[in-house]
């Protein structure tokens, strides 16, 4: 005999009876179980963001705060003015990140993540290959609510091989409440504008101290369209060659409807009825 109804949320030691007039006037051992389906995470949501660049520095280094949020990831989006020296290290407070995406022919841009960051005021610590001095710029988002086993999803890259104004690449992710975000480096000139089609992470000119000659940005979309292309378009007042990378961020998946198991119990039978305790597995 089974029976259903909800015995509440988050019991550890749920106290369960059953009545039934066909009892015996003895002791039973059942086992008993039970199914629950259990919250998802809720939609990826952006904590905080941060971008800063040198004008010629081995390493570059972003101060940013992240809050105390479930499913925590950081995203960083770096730029740097020529093909190499590319990063080689990224850290915050000791953990190391792990590279999504690096597109690197004339200048370059990459997309770094690192899931389960420590909450509190710490540095995205840069370290750019082989220890040579470089311009470079980046920037970092802190979201929450991803997928902490399997965040990043789909990617692309983009290396131009011709000059070319408003530089627009697509991807298309996959996966039900997923995220999209970008990076892009332009060789632009003096003067050029660098505007993107989605919500702004930043947009900034990598300068010399009397040159304006790169551009790097990230975009990033909260609510793309699953399973079609989703442009991520910049526009920009000059034509120039482009290096871009791409990738979709998992959300935390919404559980399926899972079994409750409990330990066998032991029954203390009445005439027609009967109380049990028992703790879950």
């Amino acid at each position: 005999t089974s029976t259903t109804g909800s015995i509440g949320t988050a019991l550890q030691n749920p106290n369960l009876s059953y009545a039934d007039s066909n009892l015996p006037d003895n002791t039973d051992v059942l086992s008993v179980g039970g199914y629950v389906k259990l919250d998802g995470g809720g939609a990826i949501t952006l904590d905080s963001q941060a971008y800063t660049q040198n004008e010629s520095s081995s390493t570059l280094s972003i101060p940013l705060t992240v809050a105390d949020n479930n499913n925590r990831i950081l995203i960083v989006a770096v730029g740097g003015y020529n093909a190499n020296p590319v990063v080689s290290s990224m850290t915050w407070n000791g953990d190391s990140f792990t590279e999504i995406a690096t597109a690197n022919s004339n200048a370059n841009a990459g997309l770094w993540h690192l899931v389960a960051p420590s909450i509190g005021s710490y540095d995205v610590d840069i370290t750019y290959s082989s220890g040579t001095s470089t311009m470079s710029g980046a920037g970092v988002y802190s979201f929450y609510n991803v997928d902490q086993s399997n965040p990043i999803g789909v990617t692309a890259s983009y290396d131009a091989t011709s000059q070319a104004t408003n530089p627009s690449q697509t991807i298309t992710p996959t996966t039900t409440g997923s995220i999209i975000v970008d990076s892009i480096t332009h060789i632009s000139g003096v003067g050029t504008t660098l505007v993107d089609s989605h919500t702004a992470g930043w947009s900034q000119s990598m300068n010399l101290p009397t040159h304006d000659q790169r551009k790097q940005g990230s975009q990033y979309d909260l609510t793309p369209t699953i399973g079609s292309a989703n442009t991520m378009g910049w526009t920009t007042s000059q034509a120039a060659y482009t290096n871009w990378v791409g990738a979709e961020i998992h959300a935390v998946p919404e559980p399926n409807t899972k079994l409750l198991g409990l330990n066998d119990v032991t029954f203390n039978v009445g005439t027609t009825s009967a109380s049990v305790t028992g703790e879950t597995n």
